[in-house]
């Protein structure tokens, strides 16, 4: 993105009426931040404007030149939304802005935040989704692991009353791009494990469609691992019985597989679902020959087993 020159920005006779903040004189600092000269005259203005607690247009206009120069300064992004609440500006605009911000920024917490403030009393659900597929069609699609993007469409689930089929649709479709996402596999079991009527027979049998996929991808067994955990209640062990039975009858057709002798280990010795023999058997394949970069962890594994 090209920024325009500050003078180009702001035409002379702008800030006539302000008097310049400057930064605070680090002659005697170890090291000097050495700020380009467009982002040095802005922030003088910014501080005074700040001082004096002006909202206007111009010092709205301040604050997107300095978060393109620099869109970490928390100040400045704190600044800008105390100005939107002071005008009363409509925030389908600062929506429209910020998603442009975010596809220059896309890592950046701060831009993140605002996003979501931007949305946080939104009362047309309308415009909920429509911020759902832009993240869809913009952040997923640069990146479908972005922590920030996944983490912010969670909050909206959280916050608003968004079907959980079209939410599942759009998760599918991230794992059928690439079943190796773990970040999609994450939201998959955020999502279903708040809908108390799923049926998780069947959910276990779409994993392990994926997982033939691609054996050694360790995701969806960290995601089955993920819905033992969630019934390791006594009244739900058939489900953690037949994940387990379900692995052994493909340890068959993909021996020595990691991830999945790993699960099996791991389920097994949690929920005492095998016999020592059995179980230490395939500890001793995993530390020996197919994991030994992780034997001390296995040999850790045998030990806690033993003092049982």
């Amino acid at each position: 993105m090209t920024i325009q020159d500050f003078e180009d920005a702001f035409p002379q006779g702008t800030f006539d009426d302000i008097v310049r903040n400057p930064l605070p004189d680090s002659t005697t600092r170890v090291v000097n931040i050495n700020y380009p000269s467009n982002y040095r005259s802005a922030i003088h203005y910014f501080r005074a404007i700040m001082n004096a607690k002006e909202y206007s247009e111009r010092a709205l206009k301040l604050t997107d030149y300095l978060l393109q120069l620099n869109a970490a300064n928390y100040t400045v992004w704190q600044y800008r939304r105390d100005i939107l609440v002071k005008l009363g500006m409509d925030k389908q605009i600062e929506c429209d802005w910020i998603r442009k911000m975010s596809e220059s920024n896309p890592k950046n917490y701060q831009i993140w935040y605002h996003r979501q403030w931007c949305l946080e009393n939104e009362k047309e659900i309308e415009n909920v989704i429509e911020e759902l597929n832009h993240l869809a069609d913009h952040a997923f699609n640069d990146d479908n692991k972005n922590y920030h993007a996944w983490s912010y469409r969670q909050w909206i689930l959280k916050n608003f009353n968004v079907s959980s089929d079209q939410e599942l649709d759009f998760v599918e479709k991230m794992i059928d791009l690439d079943v190796r996402n773990n970040s999609a596999w994450n939201h998959r079991f955020f999502i279903l494990t708040r809908d108390e009527s799923v049926n998780w027979e069947n959910e276990l049998a779409y994993v392990w469609k994926k997982i033939n996929l691609a054996p050694n991808n360790e995701a969806p067994y960290v995601y089955l691992a993920g819905i033992c955990d969630k019934f390791k209640s006594a009244e739900n062990s058939e489900i953690i019985k037949n994940a387990l039975k379900t692995a052994l009858e493909m340890e068959a057709t993909f021996p020595k597989t990691i991830p999945l002798l790993t699960f099996i280990v791991e389920t097994s010795r949690q929920h005492n679902l095998m016999s020592k023999e059995e179980l230490f058997k395939r500890i001793e394949c995993l530390a020996t020959e197919i994991d030994p970069i992780r034997s001390n962890y296995w040999e850790y594994v045998k030990m806690i087993y033993n003092g049982k």
